[in-house]
This record gives structure tokens, sequence and C-alpha cells, in this order.
């Protein structure tokens, strides 16, 4: 399962809080280049929402 397939089969329970950033980090974190995404609101919704809920956006915008 690749983190696209992982967010939207899980998206329900991470947006509900019963699976957090530490486990998606868990099963598919690793250390590189970081993403740079200039988007109204980027900045604002990972911070308030954080890097899992826009990723989920990302994931469901491209179904």
């Amino acid at each position: 399962m690749n983190l696209m397939e992982f967010l939207l089969s899980h998206g329900d329970l991470i947006a509900n809080g019963v699976r957090d950033e530490a486990d998606v980090w868990d099963q598919f974190g690793v250390d590189i280049a970081p993403l740079v995404i200039d988007s109204v609101g980027f900045t604002r919704a990972t911070q308030t929402e954080g890097i899992v809920h826009f990723l989920m956006q990302l994931a469901k915008a491209r179904l």
C-alpha cells in the first residue's frame, strides 16, 4: 500500500483522531528533501491541521 492509498483508506480514522501523524510517519516516514508547494493557504492549513490532512486533501483531489 502506498501513501495515497493509505490516506484514502484511513482518512476518516485520521480526521477523527483515531490515528495520528505518528502512525503515518511510522509506516511511510523517510528523511528526504522537503516538498515545496506554493498554494494559497498551504502554510496555514499545515500549521492548523497538519501535513497529513493536507496530503489527504491532495489524495482525494487526484481521484
